[in-house]
């Protein structure tokens, strides 16, 4: 994945520049895991039907 081409690219769609976009394309890179607690989990269910 090319970080800096991406963010360039969001950056002039979005007219304007987003300072943690290259640090949040790297951890999508590295796979970098979310932390969901169990109240996220339960509001998933409750709005959506499921959840993780």
């Amino acid at each position: 994945m090319n970080i800096e081409k991406i963010a360039k690219a969001i950056e002039a769609d979005a007219g304007e520049p987003r300072p943690d976009l290259r640090q949040s394309l790297e951890e999508a890179e590295a796979r970098v895991d979310r932390v969901t607690i169990p109240e996220q989990m339960h509001a998933s269910r409750l709005v959506y039907g499921f959840g993780p």
